[in-house]
């Protein structure tokens, strides 16, 4: 009897202590939006919580005073003293305003959690919403501005970790909102499908990123985030008319007289139009993203005709009952119909217009959409659990090869903070399954199994230490993943894929970082299996083709700097990559079993890509005149190890494209410019803005040397233009009211005549007029 009265008067006097509760809201003080996952300490204590969906905490404590401290990622501190009564409960709702520095440069990416930009042990750059409106609206111009970045064709590259490879694997992953943004069947970029209308802004990581992403993100990754519903509801409605100026050369005018055959004196530049709608607002408990956009572009060369149409819509619920439970919808249309220029004609003067002319005429339809249920939920001890699903159809037709690809992906990650360690830890499983059927892949399938975990710890408040493992499963038709244990002869099904990284706090402000990181790809459908005549080039497969694998070992150093009401980061870095195994186009003789001339996608023993990057970005106010730049030098020196000035091969078989290909090999691998200077900087006064932006690479270093031979006048060309280019842009804005916009940008202000892949000219001077309208 006495020991259940001893234990009933302890539970009375446990429940005494912590009957006192402090409850209240988080918000942001500049958007209005509640602050998730932010950290409510009680000072001196181990007690603690953290806010749910909708920005409230809940935590208990004892009567009289008590000090909490509020923190979390991109926002100042709080510190309050609350005084609370016995059994009171007490309401405390705070707004936190955003860091000095960190203001408008957290992300996501690095981790798959908010973390300070400056505190990221990688090399990243953030690209934010206006500057993709101020660029027309087009993805592909904006991304140019990011120094390291470079598109050959629509092919991605990071510091040179690609080349031409058109419509085939990219080894950038692009993510939209965490989710794989390629196409499965060739793990390609459809830039096109990726939203602007409400996009927030563009992360993007330099290097490899195979640990917590996966296969394609062998050279960095790239995540699109889409802004969330505001607590005031917005609409923007953006409509743009173009016009593509004539050719710097005058004797190029011919193409602009055959668009008015009628009027022989008279030319015509071809024109583009496009319209774009997004909605954000709170509809109870939905929030409600969508965008919809049209383009029609005549094109500037012949045979490069498209309309384009997407749609993207987000939409997130929040059960009244479950405030830490989010349950979402997101979808993304892509429909794209027209022409693909491809190549000049095979007989081209070079002084003429055949420049802008193709004996190829290639009608293309895209049809791309996806469907994704998302389930996020925060336990009571503030671990987030996201369970991610999606369903992608995909109707592609080219050359009269008609493909469909169908492909669902399932992912589920767990992020948990220790507070007592200061350690945030992310892991979780992934699967992606893959079928395709079609007249260039005959009924072929793959699957893609992972587990990943990563760990961030910090420690002495200065030194932030990282380390990640993910292991890999792959099976393409009947070829799987075998990967030999080292200093063993045991073979494994799955593939380790490892990560390290520091970064140290020097001083206020500065920034010491270092990291490795390994890189894995398998071969995609594409690669492996595609059989068709494309655009005129036989193309063969190779199912002999072994995964590419490699590493990234960085050490860089960022400051951070305010200087009045400026603030902005200087950021300096040098990289090593290795590849073994690197993926590669061949094109030329040979790539046909019989010696048949076409493209083959084929394994390059060993390549590495050194250099170095300097960067800086920044924004302030000085009196009513506002500024915001980003500019950067990247130099790479991409290097094919497998190259002998020395290696011959005597009366080759015609069939052997392995020996051919290796025969002779070029020192520098295909497709990179050694040196890029970017700068892109925007002033902005009352009602004013003005930005102008400024490129140059150097001359691409190799081609595939059959085309020089093959596509005639590229070699003519490469030496007339082998100084590199210079190209500047410009944009001109009126604000006419808070929600009325116009902008006026010229593109090659110059008009410079260039090229960033042979046999294609890019796009000479042309105007676009643009007005943007919120409500």
């Amino acid at each position: 009897m006495r020991l259940l009265l001893f234990f009933s008067l302890s539970i009375a006097f446990c429940t005494s202590i912590s009957a006192q509760t402090i409850q209240g809201k988080i918000v942001d003080i500049d958007k209005g939006e509640p602050v998730i996952g932010a950290t409510v300490v009680l000072e001196g204590t181990t007690i603690g919580t953290t806010t749910d969906l909708q920005g409230a905490f809940t935590i208990q404590v004892s009567d009289g005073s008590n000090k909490i401290r509020i923190k979390s990622i991109g926002f100042q501190e709080i510190v309050d003293m609350v005084m609370v009564g016995k059994g009171e409960t007490k309401t405390r709702d705070y707004k936190m305003e955003s860091s000095v520095v960190s203001k408008e440069v957290v992300v996501v990416t690095g981790g798959k959690y908010k973390k300070k930009f400056e505190e990221e042990i990688v090399s990243m750059e953030v690209l934010k919403s206006n500057v993709v409106q101020n660029n027309n609206g087009r993805i592909t111009e904006a991304l140019t501005k990011i120094p390291g970045f470079t598109l050959v064709g629509e092919t991605p590259s990071i510091r040179g970790g690609s080349g031409y490879t058109q419509g085939s694997a990219s080894r950038l992953l692009v993510l939209l909102d965490d989710m794989p943004a390629l196409s499965p069947e060739n793990a390609s970029v459809k830039w096109e499908m990726l939203p602007t209308d409400n996009l927030e802004q563009i992360e993007l990581i330099k290097g490899a990123s195979s640990c917590l992403y996966g296969s394609s993100a062998l050279n960095g990754v790239m995540n699109f985030r889409t802004a969330n519903a505001k607590s005031k509801p917005q609409s923007t409605v953006t409509a743009g008319y173009g016009i593509y100026d004539r050719p710097s050369n005058p004797n190029y005018a011919q193409f602009w007289k055959i668009r008015t055959p009628n009027l022989d004196t008279t030319y015509r530049s071809p024109h583009f139009t496009s319209f774009s709608f997004s909605d954000l607002r709170k509809l109870g408990q939905f929030d409600l993203s969508e965008g919809f956009n049209y383009r029609f572009d005549e094109g500037y060369l012949q045979s490069d005709e498209k309309v384009r149409i997407r749609n993207n819509f987000k939409l997130k619920y929040r059960p009244k009952n479950m405030d830490r439970l989010t349950i979402s919808l997101n979808n993304n249309f892509l429909y794209e119909k027209g022409f693909y220029f491809f190549l000049w004609k095979l007989f081209p003067d070079i002084a003429k217009d055949d420049l802008y002319t193709t004996n190829q005429l290639n009608p293309t339809k895209t049809l791309y959409f996806n469907i994704d249920p998302v389930v996020n939920f925060i336990d009571k001890k503030g671990n987030t659990h996201v369970f991610k699903n999606r369903y992608m159809y995909g109707h592609y037709v080219a050359d009269g090869q008609d493909n469909q690809t169908h492909n669902t992906y399932h992912e589920y990650s767990f992020n948990t903070k220790i507070e007592k360690l200061d350690m945030n830890i992310i892991t979780g499983a992934a699967a992606s399954f893959v079928w395709t059927d079609g007249l260039a892949i005959k009924s072929k399938s793959s699957m893609n199994i992972s587990e990943y975990i990563q760990a961030d710890m910090k420690l002495f408040k200065k030194l932030t230490v990282s380390a990640g493992l993910r292991l890999e499963y792959f099976k393409v038709d009947s070829i799987q993943t075998s990967y030999e244990i080292p200093f063993t002869n045991i073979k494994a099904p799955l593939r380790p894929v490892l990560k390290f990284g520091a970064n140290y706090q020097i001083s206020k402000g500065m920034f010491l970082r270092g990291s490795w990181g390994q890189g894995y790809r398998f071969p995609t459908l594409s690669e492996l299996y595609y059989s068709a005549t494309s655009y005129g080039f036989p193309i063969f497969p190779n199912d002999t083709l072994r995964p590419e694998s490699g590493w990234n070992a960085e050490l860089g150093y960022k400051m951070a700097y305010k200087i009045g009401d400026f603030v902005g980061y200087f950021d300096v870095a040098g990289f090593y990559t290795r590849y073994n195994d690197m993926t590669d186009f061949y094109i030329g003789s040979a790539a046909g079993p019989k010696g048949e001339y076409g493209v083959k996608t084929l394994n390059v023993d060993r390549a590495e890509i050194y250099g170095f990057e300097v960067s800086s970005l920044g924004q302030g106010k000085v009196k009513k005149l506002e500024m915001n730049y980003l500019v950067g030098l990247t130099y790479v020196e991409p290097r094919n190890m497998s190259h002998n000035p020395n290696d011959t091969i005597q009366n080759p078989d015609p069939g052997d494209t392995v020996n051919l290909f290796v025969a002779n090999v070029p020192k520098y691998l295909k497709y990179r410019s050694k040196v890029s200077i970017k700068a892109d900087i925007e002033f902005k006064y009352n009602k004013l803005l003005f930005g102008f932006s400024v490129q140059y690479n150097s001359h691409i270093v190799e081609v595939d040397r059959d085309i020089r031979v093959l596509v005639y006048g590229t070699e003519a060309y490469r030496r007339m233009h082998a100084n590199g280019y210079i190209v500047v842009d410009s944009r001109f804005g009126y604000q006419f009211t808070k929600n009325l916009q116009l902008m006026i940008n010229c593109k090659n202000i110059f008009n410079e005549e260039y090229t960033i892949r042979p046999a294609k000219i890019e796009a000479p001077r042309n105007f676009t007029f643009t007005v943007l309208a919120r409500f």
